[in-house]
């Protein structure tokens, strides 16, 4: 007589949910389905940079995970599911209300991260400016241009893309993640918030790790209206303040 084989218990869907959304950057969620591959996957990338995340994060509210075993979440019930989007909404709460968006420091040798002034600038950083990030951390803006389609031939659904080029230095004695989806943002004075074009255009992404000592240079572009004035922030970090570039559309290429 053959022996019955028992399934391995369900994992849960509000742990699995609750892993996914706070801990998601480090993969324990796809740990804890027993999807080790992946989940080391998503802690070398630091979530996929954000995207994965988000994905992950997705596809549980929707029922749509199942574990390695290819077992569905037990407890997908609505009041689960309810408790799961109230902690997601409580996480973007926290996360959109406590950084601030500041003028920022200018640095006026960008070689030199230590160079640092208490007082704002009295001037709105612009095109070619420094700003102090973090403590070892500054961002500059090189140029901006206009373009009309992304890499794959797409027009832009607001009407054209905002290309902005940065470079990051490094030297907090730490490796810094950037992500675009969570470090960047672009608005105008009409006060809309312009979301990332995935697809560019830019010649090189600002995705990735940055050791200490070094730096890194790259494009993020933004589909966006025709504004008079463009507002560019960098948050370098969860704990950092949001440091703001001005770009009248004049300046823009």
């Amino acid at each position: 007589m053959t022996t019955p084989v028992n399934p391995a218990p369900q994992k849960s869907f509000l742990l699995t949910a609750i892993f996914a959304i706070l801990l998601g950057f480090f993969g324990v969620d796809r740990f804890y389905l027993g999807k080790v591959g992946t989940g080391v996957a998503k802690l070398l990338t630091c979530g996929g940079a954000g995207v994965w995340w988000l994905i992950d994060v997705i596809l549980i509210l929707a029922g749509k995970t199942v574990d390695k075993a290819n077992q569905p979440l037990e407890g997908n019930t609505k009041k689960n599911r309810l408790i799961a989007v109230g902690i997601l909404v409580v996480i973007l709460i926290i996360g959109a209300a406590s950084p601030k968006t500041t003028v920022g420091a200018k640095v006026s040798n960008p070689e030199s991260s230590s160079s640092t002034s208490d007082a704002p600038a009295e001037a709105p950083a612009t095109v070619g400016d420094t700003l102090q990030a973090a403590d070892g951390v500054t961002i500059t803006l090189n140029s901006v241009k206009f373009a009309t389609k992304d890499d794959l031939g797409s027009a832009a659904d607001n009407g054209k893309f905002l290309v902005a080029d940065y470079t990051i230095t490094n030297t907090s004695g730490d490796n810094l993640t950037v992500s675009t989806i969570l470090s960047f943002d672009a608005s105008g004075d009409s006060g809309a918030n312009y979301t990332e074009s995935i697809y560019g255009p830019y010649k090189t992404s600002l995705d990735g790790d940055i050791a200490n000592g070094r730096k890194l240079t790259g494009q993020i572009a933004f589909d966006v209206a025709d504004e008079s004035l463009y507002y560019l922030t960098f948050q370098a970090d969860l704990g950092a303040d949001k440091v703001e570039f001005q770009v009248t559309k004049d300046q823009i290429g």
